[in-house]
Parts: C-alpha cells; sequence; structure tokens
C-alpha cells in the first residue's frame, strides 16, 4: 500500500529530527480523520512531541507523550496506511524506555539515533 502523502511528508519530517514540523504536518490529517485512522495520527503525533520535549530536555514531558503515543499506536495494526507501524512502536517504546533511565540533566545527551524513524512496509 502506497501512505497518504500527508503520512509520507510528515515521516520526511520526522525522520529528519523536525519532530515540531511532523506533528504540524500530521495534525491536519489527523483532524480530519475518524477511528482507528485518526487515532494512528493521534499515537504518532504523541510520539512526534515527546521527541521534542527530549530535544528540548523536558523530560517530564517526554515521558508523558510518548508513552501516550505508544499506548495508542498498541491499537492499531503493525503495518498500517503503508507504514510499519510495529517497528515503530518498538522503536519508539525502547526510546521511552531509555528517556526514562536518564536523569533531567541527562536529556542534551540523548543520542540521535536513539529516536524512532518512520519505515515503510514491504
Amino acid at each position: 500500500m502506497e501512505p497518504p502523502e500527508v503520512l509520507r511528508r510528515g515521516a520526511e519530517a520526522f525522520n529528519r529530527g523536525d519532530f515540531f514540523e511532523a506533528h504540524e504536518i500530521w495534525e491536519d490529517a489527523w483532524a480530519e480523520e475518524s477511528g482507528q485512522v485518526r487515532l494512528f495520527y493521534q499515537g504518532i503525533i504523541q510520539v512526534a512531541v515527546g521527541c521534542c520535549h527530549v530535544q528540548r530536555g523536558n523530560r517530564t514531558g517526554a515521558i508523558h507523550l510518548m508513552g501516550r503515543g505508544v499506548d495508542k499506536l498498541a491499537e492499531v495494526p503493525d503495518a498500517y496506511l503503508g507504514m510499519d507501524l510495529g517497528g515503530f512502536r518498538t522503536a519508539s517504546a525502547a526510546a521511552l524506555a531509555r528517556i526514562r533511565d536518564l536523569d533531567d540533566d541527562a536529556m542534551a545527551a540523548f543520542p540521535a539515533s536513539a529516536y524512532p524513524l518512520v519505515r515503510w512496509s514491504a
């Protein structure tokens, strides 16, 4: 399945570390959707905002938003709208666990390689 253009554009921003931009792009799609598609967008938006909080050194905000996003994404199939959502969910949960292990002062040292990436299903 070919991913929707809005999902692809948001993923490009997300994967280059522009999490706020990804959130902005996906928010437009979220507002127009309903049901499981809306839940999906809400989940990936919350992960993106959680990543923004990491970049800004806000550990509490990162834990809260990423956790909510991961929980929502647990209700969506592993392959969704062309996205490897299972892999994204696993990587997001791993990033969340890593954030929980850090103290507030160590947030600046969170490596770029530890952020989840959007990948497409085969």
